[in-house]
């Protein structure tokens, strides 16, 4: 193997070396890291990073470029769908709307039918000379109607607390499980009861 080995003075300059050729270092000064000059004033080194983030309902437009070179209507298809399933949810958003308002009007006509019955109840037992019955009956009717008001209240008031202490967990940064909370071995999504 040492045969192979070429001197680089005797090698022709800017050619390749022969198959199997070695050539040997080239002689010269050999620099340490200490014997290294020191850059010049003149000599200025940039670095440039780049970095770039996309978040958003669609692909990123150079992906949607790159879609539309392998086919050309994916771009639109995305955008149409994504149109589509905007429109579907808002139809089902003003339909839980609408159904919510209407059960809340029709609570509150049956509400009102049912204390205007018991008014009118207890004044004809007054009427009957029946006072403390008429007037028992209309209170427990009132306190009913009342009571049914303060609770509907209440309840909408502690799943509003609920849910307000859900987004501060998730501001900061709890995970899912944590916000679930524990689950049966039987509930967890992916996983048999049978294991």
């Amino acid at each position: 193997m040492s045969s192979d080995l070429v001197p680089n003075d005797e090698h022709p300059p800017n050619t390749p070396p022969a198959e199997g050729q070695i050539l040997s270092p080239p002689e010269g000064p050999t620099f340490t890291a200490d014997a290294i000059p020191p850059p010049s004033p003149s000599v200025v080194l940039h670095e440039f990073e780049y970095s770039e983030f996309h978040a958003g309902p669609f692909p990123h437009p150079l992906y949607l470029e790159r879609m539309a070179k392998s086919y050309t209507e994916a771009p639109a298809m995305i955008f149409t769908n994504f149109q589509e399933q905007s429109r579907h949810r808002r139809d089902i958003e003003d339909k839980v709307i609408d159904s919510r308002i209407l059960l809340a009007s029709r609570g509150q006509w049956i509400g009102a039918a049912i204390g205007m019955t018991g008014v009118v109840g207890s004044l004809i037992a007054i009427c009957l000379g029946h006072d403390w019955a008429g007037v028992s009956f209309g209170s427990i009717v009132l306190l009913g109607l009342v009571g049914v008001f303060v609770t509907g209240r209440y309840k909408d008031m502690q799943e509003r607390l609920e849910k307000e202490k859900i987004r501060e967990r998730i501001k900061r940064g709890d995970s899912v499980e944590k916000l679930e909370g524990p689950q049966p071995p039987g509930d967890r999504p992916g996983k048999s009861s049978a294991s």
